[in-house]
């Protein structure tokens, strides 16, 4: 898990990972697995649902908003 936070940080490419993390190709199976397994997403949710409890609000937001500012225009005809 190290080395894929150390790759998603640092923006490095697998097999350029330091050698204090496991080979590369260990490292990119188990994160293809999680990744297909939906793990990250299970993290995700659970570090959301625990941030808005600590803060006080409900676990799952009631309201969503879109800024239509970050939204790319569709290419004119």
């Amino acid at each position: 898990m190290n080395c894929i936070l150390y790759i998603n940080k640092t923006g490095c490419q697998w097999h350029m990972t330091p050698k204090d993390f496991p080979p590369h190709n260990i490292v990119f199976h188990y994160f293809t697995k999680w990744k297909r397994e939906g793990v990250f997403e299970d993290i995700t949710d659970t570090l959301r649902k625990k941030l808005r409890a600590a803060l006080g609000k409900d676990e799952c937001p009631s309201v969503g908003i879109v800024d239509s500012s970050s939204y790319p225009n569709p290419p004119s005809p």
